[in-house]
């Protein structure tokens, strides 16, 4: 036993990770500079903040890591080290430190995955951004748009710097993790060496108090046969036995039992002294170095931390405000190096050019031939005013190019145009379609169709022979054709289709059951739909015969205006804005999400802005008389969301119903929403 006291742990330093010495060194080595700084080597610039950094790096004064080695060699310390509780003492000191550092390698960790998301992050939105005013041609392309992309580039830099940060956090990560799982296992081998051979002792000083107890027994056993009558016989079970024979017995078991004694205190006293003298200090000597050893490295490893955090903060300032000499640009400068007046200036001379608008050229009133006095001299009357009539410009010379109007044209009072289109029965046609263009003040000032809601019929349905609506001509498609184009097409603000739609049943359907869930006639919507695309014109079939007004004509007109809008190729809501409308009708704050989505229809395109404003006007007239015609806004959002948002969209069964409840805000907080009519 006493051999495999002798055979002391291995104390050698090679088997620690780091030893104290090169911990030591370590510590130096991180003030001197040795640390290696976080500095980009992608673009130049990176490297010009790399010199930057190395010239502050020189000037800044260098710190010595605090050290007071003296103190473990002060007598009270080594004194309490040789204690007997010394040893459990270190123990709990030694398991403090490798839970500390745990901790600390786990807010690396954490750190580390920080900086990861944000540079991450950081370089999403920054490349998506420049893309963006890159590639799109609605934004402007001015010298804001340039220092931006500067700027973005700056962001990027910054971003670079911080993917570096982030992989050296995950480096410290690693040795810590590994120097607390080391010294961890250090510390259990440790433990259950300093355990075993304290048994060891513990066990031979108690094997030697139980000889001393039995030696103590057997001296007493034989005072007390010597005080008896020694002619006095003892019954045994051997028999009976005289005192003097007792005596012998007894002095045999002594003898044999003193000399266990004497080789078990002997083999305690041995032991104790080889734990006390030289196993124990072994063993305090180790957990102290243990200590210093995980201490130092935590050490080393936090100002190995504070460098580089300090270095990425240093790099992010010269990012954004470089030093004087450098050939980089602050990201104020670059702020500060939009000419907003220069832009303005350089856009308009580029972009606008001198052109009379020909819509704005002002009528000259002039009195038709037919209607002039009867008299001698008409014939030569009549050759003056040819002479000195100018063209109009708004007269189509050519039958195959479109002539618009504004849109107050669209619709007039019926007995002006009844008069402007058979006033002038022994006129030919020329004179009368230049009688209907040079009077325009019979059909300025009249409401328009979408606006119509009274007795007044469209221009279209008046008179066959009447001239086309201002803006539509022969072989032009209706249905199919993107709103924008139409709206250009038709000079108008809201497509004549929609408007003759809304006026219809605005007047003969408000109050019919039912009306856009039941649907019309298939034969007679694509008949419709067919005369249309044959010819513009034809939208004057649209209004029923007041006469012999059915049910299912106002159905069909109905189901007419549904397919025009699922027939456009691009939603009346658009590919763009639909995910947003989804988006915040999905906010459960009322005034936040009315706000959302007023912000979203806003932002729609001028064409389907109008369109939308006028059939959300006319639902809510709808939903006026729902206690006549069941149909409240939950019942036509249902009908019109997926008619109006992209049909090939990847939206969800969750997303269908909110496209209900999108057109069910719109028309409920349509006065809120849209300009008033």
């Amino acid at each position: 036993m006493s051999d495999q006291l002798s055979s002391q742990p291995n104390n050698n330093p090679s088997n620690r990770i780091v030893s104290e010495s090169s911990v030591h060194s370590n510590v130096g080595s991180a003030d001197s500079g040795s640390i290696p700084s976080v500095t980009p080597s992608i673009t130049q610039p990176s490297t010009n903040i790399e010199d930057n950094n190395e010239k502050i790096q020189e000037e800044k004064p260098k710190i010595v890591p605090a050290s007071s080695p003296t103190l473990l060699n002060d007598e009270k310390f080594v004194r309490l080290l040789n204690s007997d509780s010394a040893v459990e003492a270190l123990l709990i000191r030694l398991k403090k430190s490798i839970i500390t550092c745990e901790e600390f390698a786990k807010y690396i960790r954490k750190r580390a995955i920080l900086e990861q998301d944000h540079e991450e992050h950081l370089k999403k939105i920054s490349r998506s951004t420049q893309d963006i005013f890159k590639n799109q041609t609605h934004l402007k392309s001015d010298s804001f748009t340039i220092n931006i992309d500067k700027l973005f580039k700056v962001d990027d830099r910054i971003a670079t710097q911080n993917s570096a940060y982030s992989k050296q956090l995950i480096q410290m990560y690693e040795e810590l993790n590994a120097l607390s799982s080391a010294i961890s296992r250090q510390r259990k081998t440790q433990k259950e060496t300093f355990k075993r051979k304290e048994k060891e002792v513990i066990d031979s000083i108690s094997s030697a108090e139980k000889a001393k107890s039995k030696y103590d027994s057997l001296c007493i056993e034989l005072e007390r046969v010597r005080t008896t009558d020694p002619t006095k016989k003892t019954l045994t079970l051997r028999g009976s036995k005289t005192s003097s024979e007792q005596e012998e017995i007894l002095h045999r078991k002594i003898e044999a039992a003193e000399a266990d004694y004497r080789q078990k205190v002997s083999t305690s006293t041995g032991l104790r002294n080889i734990f006390l003298n030289t196993f124990r200090p072994s063993i305090t000597k180790q957990l102290k170095d243990i200590i210093i050893e995980i201490d130092i490295a935590m050490s080393v490893q936090l100002q190995k931390y504070s460098t580089r955090t300090e270095d990425l903060a240093l790099q992010t300032a010269l990012s954004v405000n470089p030093l004087k000499g450098s050939n980089l640009q602050s990201m104020k400068s670059i702020a500060s190096s939009i000419d907003n007046e220069k832009d303005l200036y350089q856009y308009v001379l580029k972009n606008i050019q001198i052109n009379t608008n020909k819509h704005l050229i002002p009528v000259e009133y002039r009195q038709h031939p037919s209607m002039a006095p009867i008299s001698g001299n008409s014939v030569t009357a009549n050759k003056a005013v040819n002479r000195t009539a100018a063209p109009s410009p708004f007269i189509n010379n050519n039958p195959n190019r479109n002539t618009s109007q504004p849109s107050s044209s669209l619709a007039s009072n019926g007995n002006t145009l009844i008069n402007s289109t058979s006033g002038g029965l022994s006129s030919n046609k020329q004179s009368d379609n230049r009688s209907y263009l040079d009077n325009p003040s019979s059909v300025a000032g009249s409401p328009s169709i979408a606006s119509t809601t009274t007795g007044l019929r469209p221009i279209s349905v008046i008179n066959n022979d009447a001239p086309l609506p201002p803006g539509t001509s022969s072989g032009f498609k209706t249905f199919g054709t993107p709103i924008n184009e139409l709206m250009d097409f038709e000079g108008e603000m809201v497509p004549s289709i929609v408007r003759q739609c809304i006026y219809v049943v605005d007047k003969y359907g408000l109050e019919l059951e039912g009306i856009y869930r039941t649907s019309g006639n298939i034969a007679t919507v694509n008949q419709l739909k067919d005369s249309i695309d044959r010819d513009p014109s034809n939208i004057k079939l649209i209004l029923p015969n007041p006469n012999s007004i059915t049910d299912s004509d106002i159905y069909a007109v109905a189901s007419l205006m549904k397919n025009y809008f699922s027939s456009l190729p691009e939603a009346l809501l658009t590919n763009n804005a639909s995910p947003l409308f989804l988006e915040n009708a999905k906010i459960a704050d009322n005034d936040l999400r009315l706000k959302k989505i007023h912000q979203v229809v806003y932002d729609l395109p001028d064409a389907s802005y109008w369109t939308l404003r006028s059939l959300i006007f006319h639902l809510s007239k709808v939903t006026s008389r729902q206690s006549i015609n069941l149909m409240n806004s939950r019942n036509l959002g249902i009908i019109w969301g997926p008619t109006l948002f992209p049909k090939d969209g990847d939206f969800n069964a969750q997303d269908m119903s909110y496209q209900g409840k999108v057109i069910e805000e719109l028309i409920i907080h349509a006065n809120d929403i849209f300009e008033a009519e």
